[in-house]
């Protein structure tokens, strides 16, 4: 069986209590503005992705560029050898290497996004002018949190990510637990999503006629093999 590669960090935590302090309030601030960025109904964002082990950062185990792009209900993203495309209804991960295309729940979350709730298990929070306008935070987040570290480079009047750096608990080959650290470096942050991206092309890759049997209706698609967690 396939393993299915979940396509979505989500850097949110819930059923938490936040710190009101007035460091909060201004962390809570800034990333308010950031996420009403990244979450716009049309958007386009390319970045560079790097992950290495925590402990070797000198040589990274994956290395990508990312691309998101959205109009209105419809998501596109590429990362790696992955490609997502989802509408209001449900959403394809293509995997190129594997030549696969799973089908399930439309993406509620894009890769990348980093939610105002991020800050419910925030433990430390510090904040520091760097000049024109750039501002840098740093979350620390509490020993029972999925995350461990936050680091942020922002424009502080328009809220557009500069650089993202994450710390978080994964997996290496042998499904050992492994502190790693994720590295974006925004390369374009804009509301214009460029002509040959087409957002919402499910329908043009996949039909699913009156019996709910799914059939590849792109040809560039024809040997792929379909996985079905899509529970409607």
């Amino acid at each position: 069986m396939k393993k299915l590669i979940v396509f979505c960090i989500s850097l949110s935590v819930l059923h938490a209590v936040a710190n009101d302090s007035a460091q909060f309030v201004t962390a809570r601030k800034y990333i308010n503005g950031i996420y009403n960025v990244i979450s716009a109904k049309q958007q386009y964002i390319k970045a560079s992705a790097t992950v290495f082990p925590a402990n070797d950062l000198l040589h990274p185990f994956q290395k990508s560029d990312f691309i998101m792009a959205r109009k209105g209900n419809c998501i596109f993203q590429t990362y790696n050898n992955l490609t997502s495309i989802s509408d209001e209804l449900r959403s394809l991960q293509i995997d190129t290497l594997e030549k696969t295309i799973v089908i399930a729940e439309p993406i509620k979350m894009p890769l990348l996004s980093l939610s105002p709730n991020v800050l419910n298990q925030v433990a430390k929070i510090n904040i520091l002018d760097i000049g024109k306008g750039l501002k840098s935070m740093e979350l620390t987040f509490n020993p029972n949190s999925q995350y461990q570290k936050i680091e942020m480079l922002f424009d502080s009047t328009s809220f557009k990510l500069t650089k993202l750096n994450l710390w978080f608990v994964g997996q290496n080959d042998e499904s050992q637990p492994e502190s790693r650290k994720m590295e974006v470096n925004y390369l374009v942050i804009d509301d214009k999503v460029p002509n040959n991206i087409d957002v919402c092309s499910v329908d043009a890759i996949l039909v699913i006629d009156k019996e709910k049997n799914i059939k590849i209706k792109n040809p560039a698609y024809k040997d792929y093999e379909i996985i079905n967690f899509f529970s409607n």
